[in-house]
């Protein structure tokens, strides 16, 4: 199998790498024991040594290799030392030994890159306990079902279905359930196979894993789909795998992520239908996406706005004339309708619930002493969070958490930021630009302008809901995680102008060095950052 194969089996690859990941990582390095640690270094060395050469005998050799050499240190380092410096060391040294061979081709450096990504979000997942930078997911109790997400997994593990009663009541229980069916069911899979791990709620994380690292897959695919140039391709891809969000939800045991993951995939299987031949196999898949992500969490409605544009660009352009055009449209609707909207009218129907129903954070101070203006422009004042675009950047980064108590994470998040707020301003000026050569040059016109309204349609929705509920926790950019793409393709678009000139050079050094450094930072903060957990237990603030 070479790599034209891997890549045609990646779905197939991805499945292998994530059963191994449960069998042997367990989601938690803690529960990871020498030969624990041998297997999974040891299938890093085989995938990287596979990706460097084509063959088999001397990827399974060197996977040997590397699993036995990482076991052995293992007596002598931490285990996440093991993973995360151990790993990135391989990762580094199959990327130089490609080059000194001449096989670093453009197909080779973007599967590093995704490997990078898809290792540093792994390692996070395996440091990251369960109950440690969490979003509303409260804990996992023994007969008990706190009103969070892991009550709410936990009650279906149990009971086998959703309660039945009124979701107002039960706080985060008012959410659609697929994630927390997925996750129980998963649960009571795991458990039988292997009964002495019933209550490793950590191995959940090896799923939201999945679907973050597919969220970065799917946003790179809707990307290339803009005809960007080889070199744009790289620098975009390197922002996406090392962009902090996707860590920080590879970890996080809430429905967001596999929302987001829909939301994307979504979007992607329209534009394939609408550049492609029309095929009735995209349009499904993308209403089978919404319908599921709406299913997940109700916010993925919002991907109606860019796909409800390449459908309506497709009907002006037809006139309106093509018999088979609606009949995917009714296709389109009798997908995504029942999936999505099933278990808010049950609520509706059943004890009266609005169908928009947002409970009221209960464990967030209020900012509704903050005025308009504060909350919108007051970005370097912003002493108690309460600045909305202050707070979306930086949670995209780090959540919700500071780490200024420490001087050497603090330095490096204080990099990140400000490397960020720079390629956000670039952004900006990328999507007006896109927005510009689109119409300038009538290509592409119905994506650039479903991608933008998108990001119009998001931040407007954001913002309206930070100020009906002026809490903290409702200003984090998970809420708002698909203006990634947008943004990214901002960013490609300013990288990837063919007009020549100093300016235009000099814009195109700028947005690399800004990108590189950000990756490279990114990937050091949180491929170290469970040092800084260990520092902070000794040292509480």
């Amino acid at each position: 199998m070479n790599r034209t194969n891997i890549k045609n089996h990646s779905f197939l690859v991805l499945i292998a790498v994530f059963i191994i990941c449960v069998i042997f990582a367990k989601g938690e390095s803690n529960l990871m024991n020498i030969a624990d640690t041998g297997v999974i270094m040891g299938v890093l060395g085989t995938v990287l040594t596979y990706v460097a050469s084509d063959k088999v005998a001397p990827s399974l050799i060197s996977g040997v290799l590397a699993g036995g050499v990482m076991a052995v240190m293992s007596f002598v380092m931490p285990v996440n030392a093991i993973l995360t410096f151990g790993g990135l060391f391989l990762i580094l040294a199959s990327v130089i030994v490609m080059k000194v061979m001449g096989r670093l081709d453009h197909e080779h450096v973007i599967m590093m890159l995704f490997i990078a990504g898809f290792w540093v979000q792994f390692c996070y997942v395996q440091y990251t306990d369960a109950t440690l930078r969490q979003n509303d997911v409260g804990y996992f109790l023994e007969n008990q079902f706190e009103p969070h997400h892991a009550g709410y997994i936990d009650y279906i593990r149990h009971y086998g279905w959703i309660p039945s009663a009124d979701v107002r009541e039960m706080d985060q229980w008012y959410h659609p359930p697929l994630h927390h069916l997925i996750c129980a069911y998963f649960m009571r899979l795991y458990g039988t196979v292997f009964p002495g791990l019933t209550r490793n709620y950590e191995v959940l994380q090896l799923l939201t894993l999945m679907y973050s690292f597919l969220s970065v897959v799917f946003m790179r695919r809707i990307i290339r789909l803009f005809d960007i140039t080889e070199s744009t391709d790289r620098i975009i891809t390197a922002f996406l795998v090392s962009f902090p969000i996707f860590i920080i939800n590879a970890g996080e045991l809430n429905n967001d992520i596999l929302s987001v993951m829909f939301f994307v995939m979504s979007v992607y299987f329209i534009f394939r239908w609408y550049k492609g031949e029309k095929k009735t196999l995209f349009i499904a898949l993308s209403a089978l996406c919404i319908g599921l992500g709406m299913m997940t969490k109700l916010s993925v409605w919002l991907a109606a706005v860019p796909v409800g544009t390449v459908l309506l660009a497709e009907l002006i352009n037809t006139r309106g004339r093509k018999l088979k055009l609606w009949g995917q449209y009714l296709m389109f609707g009798a997908i995504s309708f029942p999936l999505g909207l099933w278990f808010p009218l049950r609520n509706l129907i059943g004890w009266g619930v609005p169908l928009t129903y947002i409970p009221v954070p209960i464990y967030d101070g209020s900012l509704a002493q903050y005025g308009i203006f504060l909350r919108l422009f007051d970005f370097f004042g912003n002493s108690g969070y309460y600045n909305i675009p202050y707070f979306a950047l930086w949670s995209s980064l780090f959540d919700d958490d500071d780490y200024r108590a420490n001087p050497v994470w603090g330095l490096m998040s204080f990099a990140i930021f400000m490397i960020f707020i720079l390629l956000v301003l670039i952004a900006f000026a990328g999507i007006i630009y896109m927005a510009y050569k689109a119409l300038k040059k009538r290509r592409d016109v119905a994506l650039s302008l479903a991608l933008v309204l998108m990001v119009v349609a998001e931040l407007v929705s954001y913002t309206i809901f930070c100020f009906e509920f002026p809490y903290i926790c409702t200003m984090n950019f998970r809420y708002i995680i698909p203006v990634t793409i947008t943004f990214a393709l901002g960013m490609a678009n300013l990288y990837d102008d063919p007009f020549s000139g100093e300016k235009v050079k000099l814009v195109r050094k700028i947005v690399n060095s800004a990108i590189i450094i950000f990756a490279i930072l990114s990937v050091v903060f949180y491929s170290s950052l469970w040092i800084y957990d260990c520092w902070i237990i000794q040292n509480p603030v």
